[in-house]
């Protein structure tokens, strides 16, 4: 009995000593297997870990895409401050983003960055005008 008080015991301590230890921003939208389409309003949310180390102020958000090792700015979505307890920011997509599924947003505080997963973006089609095609 006693060695099963003490596991118990052990295995809470270890839990709460990581979620301690992890703080920061953790993207809950987009995040992998998200689509969304250039043009379109969509709010990316976040989770603030551990409150009691997270009063800052989240300073950018950019849009970057290209592999993990070498992500390149696309955009900065956001150059104002977000107070990063809000937990969301409504962002219109610029539509004329090519389709990709390479995208990341990185949230910038003043001492880190936080990364998204990666999501798709799918470019806005636009529809030849059939009136201004030459008849042959």
């Amino acid at each position: 009995m006693r060695l099963s008080t003490y596991l118990i015991t052990l295995a809470t301590s270890t839990v709460a000593l990581v979620y301690a230890q992890n703080t920061g921003i953790a993207f809950t939208q987009p995040t992998e297997g998200t689509v969304w389409s250039a043009g379109s309003s969509q709010t990316v949310t976040w989770l603030v870990l551990n409150t009691v180390n997270m009063s800052e102020l989240i300073e950018s958000i950019e849009l970057r895409n290209g592999p993990s090792s070498n992500l390149q700015l696309v955009e900065i979505i956001t150059a104002d401050s977000i107070e990063a307890t809000s937990g969301q920011y409504l962002w219109t997509i610029a539509d004329d983003l090519p389709t990709g599924e390479d995208y990341a947003l990185i949230a910038k505080t003043s001492t880190s960055e936080y990364y998204s997963t990666r999501f798709k973006i799918e470019a806005v089609v636009h529809e030849d005008n059939p009136s201004s095609m030459g008849a042959s």
